[in-house]
Order: C-alpha cells, then structure tokens, then sequence
C-alpha cells in the first residue's frame, strides 16, 4: 500500500487527520506539531497507583498513513500505559494534575492526568 498524499496547506495536521487510516481523533488534544506523519490520542481513566491508567479502547484514535510510522508508537504507549505517574520521565505534579512532556524509544509524548482521566497524546 502507497502513503496517500493530500493538497493541504502548509503540510500540517490535516494530513493526520484525513489520513488514509484514522479512528476516533476526538480524544486528540492536538499537541503534536503539525510537521507529525503519525500520532495517537486518548483519553484514558487515571489509575494513579501502580500504573498511571488504564486504556480505554473506545477512547482513543489514530492518524497515520503507513503501519510502519503507527508501530513506532507502541512502545511510548505501552510505556505510559503501564508506568506509575510519579516514575514517567519528566513528569510534573502541577496544581493537582501530574504532567509530562517526553520522548521514549523514538515517539515524543505529552499527558495530563486529573480528575479521573488521563489524557495522552504521542506522535513522530
């Protein structure tokens, strides 16, 4: 399969998000830059004990137009999804919400956890 190419505009995230193979993006926060080929989004419910959270399958979506660029965020995920909060490298706790802005094996991620949920975004 060939990686669809679209007209858009300053080659931002409307690639994402009219990409060949999408689900559910409304859990996107959209903090990944617009120079993006692959990001996945979710809003997850914040466990905050041994692990940060637990996955949610129909809260979260992705964008991407080749498996090779979707498979480069798994270890991210697995690595958010499964990591107590205060251990996420670069992680903050920031008036009642645990922050974090990193990268992990080659995929940037951002999470916000508070009030039950944990929202995550991680790209490349």
């Amino acid at each position: 399969m060939t990686a669809a190419t679209y007209d858009c505009k300053d080659n931002n995230l409307c690639d994402l998000n009219r990409s060949i193979h999408k689900t559910d993006n409304r859990y996107r926060r959209e903090w990944a830059p617009a120079t993006a080929r692959v990001a996945y989004g979710a809003r997850w419910i914040a466990d905050f004990n041994e692990r940060c959270s637990d996955v949610v399958p129909n809260r979260q979506g992705w964008a991407f137009d080749d498996a090779a660029d979707r498979d480069l965020l798994v270890p991210a995920i697995d690595y958010l999804a499964s990591t107590a909060c205060s251990m996420i490298e670069g992680v903050e706790f920031v008036d009642g919400a645990w922050e974090a802005t990193g990268s992990f094996e080659g995929a940037n991620y951002r999470m916000l956890a508070n009030g039950g949920y944990m929202h995550v975004e991680v790209w490349a």
